[in-house]
């Protein structure tokens, strides 16, 4: 598909008055995705497991004087329905509504051949980037349903380029995210105003690049600012036409 977030010029009011929730908040893509949804007015709902992370953009998002957000930590290593259901209950006690959902919470796990794959590794990558993505949208689907205009975000990656050797569990989980992202459009024909959408950040300066390619000149690599105008038109309304779709944010 073609990329309208380019030439994109927001409304600094785009999302003023709507609730957001971003896994994976304190690093990376989505702290520079909440940091944004919250200087266009959403409350953000803050959930990783690293405080330290999440109190500092907390201070960042208070100090611009942005709405302020909700601090949920957490790690979703160790995360099932019970969890799941706690933040669906304290957003509707705090907040009354969600209006948005990023998973951007993401594990390289280990990249290795199948016979010395660790189990352990190959359940918690599967966890984080797949299952803790269920299990949030299979609580929180009523509130978003409420919404009049509401997107959900999952976060994969390119299937051509790590479908290859010693990728298993991370391209397993993408691969699982991108199926997930098409049943669950498909389910919300019927439903206005609600939409969902599998991303493909491409090759971006963060934590988990870096790991992935330890040896690579980073010169090059773009910065996670650099998609910001792509997070924000597919949470915001003028993106919502676009559904079950696997989107590629950058040029292939």
């Amino acid at each position: 598909m073609n990329k309208p977030w380019d030439q994109y010029q927001p409304n600094r009011k785009l999302l003023e008055s709507r609730v957001v929730l971003v896994t994976g908040a304190a690093h990376g893509l989505g702290q520079m995705a909440a940091y944004t949804y919250a200087r266009y007015g959403a409350t953000v709902i803050l959930l990783d497991y690293d405080e330290q992370a999440l109190e500092r953009l907390y201070d960042q998002i208070i100090e611009s004087h942005f709405p302020e957000p909700v601090l949920i930590c957490h790690d979703l290593r160790n995360f099932n329905l019970d969890d799941a259901t706690h933040i669906v209950e304290q957003t509707t006690q705090q907040l009354g509504r969600l209006d948005g959902f990023l998973h951007s919470a993401g594990m390289l796990g280990m990249l290795s051949p199948i016979e010395y794959m660790d189990e352990k590794i190959w359940q918690q990558t599967l966890q984080v980037n797949l299952n803790a993505a269920f299990l949030l949208l299979k609580v929180l689907m009523p509130l978003l349903k409420r919404s009049a205009d509401a997107a959900i975000l999952l976060t994969s990656a390119a299937q051509r380029r790590f479908s290859r050797a010693y990728w298993n569990a991370y391209v397993v989980a993408a691969a699982g995210v991108d199926t997930l992202c098409r049943v669950v459009a498909d389910e919300l024909d019927s439903v206005p105003g609600l939409r969902i959408n599998a991303l493909d950040p491409g090759d971006v300066n963060t934590r988990l690049f870096r790991q992935a390619f330890p040896g690579r000149e980073l010169d090059n690599v773009p910065i996670t600012d650099s998609l910001r105008l792509a997070y924000l038109y597919l949470m915001g309304p003028d993106s919502r036409h676009i559904c079950g779709h696997k989107i590629s944010l950058q040029s292939e």
